[in-house]
């Protein structure tokens, strides 16, 4: 059996296999020649050249007149109008020069405000610079209240007026030890840190409280944001006369202590004998101020390195 299998295997192996022909592609073949080309048959390309400016000629033809010597001492010309000259001129084209931006036009100015912000309407009425308020705000009737019942106290007063409107300027001294400054204007301004975060919406205390205790200004213009210049007029000429003013002229008659009555030139608040210690100034005037008012008047000067005087007569303070 063994035998009869090999015999098998060897008539396969010697039956022939037919040949695969290989598959060719269908396009045409570039035919390439590696053999080295004739002098003759060598193209000689020139080597590009450079761009020249464009050049332009202008040809006129023109009579030219030819003067004999002879002719020329005669003064005669002869004109030769068969033979005609070409004279050629070159135009070489420049490029175009680029034109150089148009300068920007200066910037417009804005229009500034008058310094004092004041605008008027058709009429000619002055226009109050916040909306006028109707009623009172809570916040205000409560800082009234407390106007009221607590002192202030006063370091300098200063009246300052303008063309239009009078002013003037109230230095308070703080409970922390600054000073804050209430102008009283067409819009009040103070410069402690409530008047600064929330001025447009109510007034600080030390606004209300120079309205109610030393302007005395009626109270629907005490709760207004912005006033006009004739409000300003009348709150400035209905005020009370300062403290330091109503006593100036009783200085020559009458040199010692005088009567305590009236109000306080520190605080402006109410003298009360019976509920406060009140001192005066031995030194010269004799007026009588709080003695609390004048020893936070001393401690002021003296952080500002100045002499502490009398708010009423302006002269050095004795203590004693």
């Amino acid at each position: 059996m063994a035998r009869k299998k090999a015999i098998v295997a060897v008539a396969e192996a010697e039956q022939e296999v037919p040949e695969v022909a290989p598959r060719r592609s269908g396009r045409k073949r570039m035919e390439i020649s590696y053999k080295e080309p004739k002098e003759t048959e060598i193209e000689w390309v020139e080597p590009p050249t450079k761009k020249s400016k464009k050049v332009e000629k202008v040809t006129k033809k023109v009579k030219a007149t030819v003067v004999s010597s002879d002719d020329a001492a005669d003064g005669n010309d002869k004109e030769m109008e068969d033979d005609e000259v070409e004279i050629t001129s070159v135009v070489t084209k420049k490029k175009a020069e680029k034109k150089k931006p148009a300068p920007k036009p200066a910037p417009k100015l804005k229009s500034r405000k008058k310094a004092s912000g004041i605008q008027y309407d058709e009429d000619g009425n002055e226009v109050r610079q916040r909306d006028y308020e109707d009623t009172p705000s809570t916040k205000f009737l409560a800082a009234k209240d407390r106007a009221e019942t607590q002192a202030i106290h006063f370091v300098d007063r200063e009246r300052c007026d303008t063309e239009i409107s009078p002013e003037e300027k109230f230095t308070i001294s703080g409970t922390s030890g600054s000073n804050y400054t209430v102008h009283i204007k067409h819009i009040p301004k103070c410069n402690c840190m409530d008047s600064i975060m929330r001025g447009r919406q109510y007034h600080c205390k030390h606004i209300i409280y120079v309205y109610v205790n030393v302007l005395r200004v009626r109270d629907d213009l005490a709760y207004q944001m912005a006033l006009t210049s004739d409000e300003l007029n009348e709150i400035f000429n209905s005020a009370p006369a300062a403290p330091t003013d109503r006593v100036i002229i009783q200085i020559e008659d009458d040199p010692n202590r005088k009567p305590i009555e009236g109000e306080c030139p520190i605080c402006y608040m109410e003298f009360e004998p019976e509920k406060e210690r009140i001192t005066y100034c031995k030194n010269s005037c004799g007026n009588n101020v709080h003695t609390e008012c004048i020893n936070i008047w001393i401690q002021t000067k003296q952080r500002e390195h100045k002499t502490a005087t009398c708010p009423y007569c302006r002269e050095r303070w004795v203590s004693g």
